[in-house]
């Protein structure tokens, strides 16, 4: 079961906490209705979430919870898969650990948007 506030919260706690920190949260939670969502779990407990609004992509994870959620973020991206392949995934430019995977699945660069890269993320033999 996907919970929207534990997704805010890890959205609000981010760098770009200024993309959703102005909107108001009923207006947030609708929107947030409309779009596929799939919980980020660690020891069984939602520690952020992934959300698929047409073809883009984002992952929100809990500060404290980063890095230790690998696993499940491979699993939110093959959940992205069964919904659109290829999608576009933005990443801050200063997260590390996702930089990592990006890298080590060699994800394709489209470009950059303020202080994020913006990513084509394809299936690998596609």
């Amino acid at each position: 079961m996907f919970n929207p506030y534990i997704f805010r919260l890890a959205e609000l706690l981010s760098e770009d906490f200024f993309l959703v920190d102005s909107v108001p949260i009923n207006t947030y939670l609708a929107h947030l209705e409309t779009c596929r969502k799939f919980p980020i779990m660690y020891r069984n407990e939602q520690v952020g979430g992934a959300v698929m609004n047409e073809n883009k992509f984002h992952i929100a994870v809990l500060p404290k919870y980063r890095g230790r959620v690998g696993r499940e973020i491979l699993r939110a991206i093959e959940w992205g898969f069964s919904i659109n392949n290829p999608f576009i995934g933005v990443v801050s430019a200063s997260n590390t650990d996702a930089l990592k995977l990006v890298k080590r699945y060699q994800y394709s660069v489209m470009g950059g948007l303020n202080s994020n890269l913006v990513f084509m993320i394809t299936k690998r033999g596609n």
